[in-house]
């Protein structure tokens, strides 16, 4: 009898422990402004980032910014690309929409190549906003990559020469926990 209310208290120990770990895990990240580094870009932007993410250039080919924890699973990049370059390319090939804005064709195409790339894709639309005086279009996407749930919050904006693609993820269960200190850093992008 005392050797199975002993396993019986070490698996109710147990349980309870695993449980609060996710919790944890799960709870929101509440950071400061000081918890945010700034880096700038090329001299064509700055971003605020949290600093416990390191640049990772392996990250992204293709991107501008690269930074990363794999610890918590948290990555950001910034893509940018000149938007004559955008606009020639596109009208070159016919898929560019004159009666639609430059942004508009840009989020239509970056969320078409997501479709394509991502399975059982939910796109859910935040809204236009401005950041820092240009605009932009935010989202979050959920969906499988190589068999792992993960989140995106995606924001396009549109600068006076080029088009931006602000990509910040996790594992699906993390995204709760870090969506603030993502959108804080898309929120903070300005150019120079």
């Amino acid at each position: 009898m005392k050797k199975t209310l002993t396993i019986f208290f070490l698996v109710t120990l147990t349980l309870t422990s695993c449980d609060q770990i996710r919790k944890k895990s799960q709870k929101k990240e509440k950071l400061e402004v000081t918890d945010f580094k700034d880096v700038k870009i090329n001299n064509l932007y700055k971003i605020k980032v949290p600093k416990y993410m390191k640049e990772m250039k392996s990250l992204h080919e293709e991107a501008s910014f690269k930074y990363a924890n794999i610890f918590k699973e948290t990555y950001t990049i910034v893509i940018d690309e000149s938007k004559q370059e955008f606009i020639d390319v596109f009208v070159e090939y016919d898929l560019y929409d004159k009666e639609k804005s430059t942004l508009d064709n840009y989020e239509e195409m970056q969320l078409s190549n997501f479709k394509e790339t991502i399975e059982n894709i939910e796109i859910i639309p935040l809204g236009d906003l401005l950041i820092n005086g240009n605009s932009a279009k935010q989202y979050t996407l959920k969906g499988k990559v190589e068999a792992i749930n993960v989140e995106y919050l995606i924001t396009f904006l549109e600068g006076k020469k080029n088009m931006f693609m602000l990509m910040s993820w996790t594992i699906d269960s993390r995204m709760k926990k870090y969506f603030d200190s993502f959108k804080e850093a898309h929120t903070s992008f300005r150019l120079i």
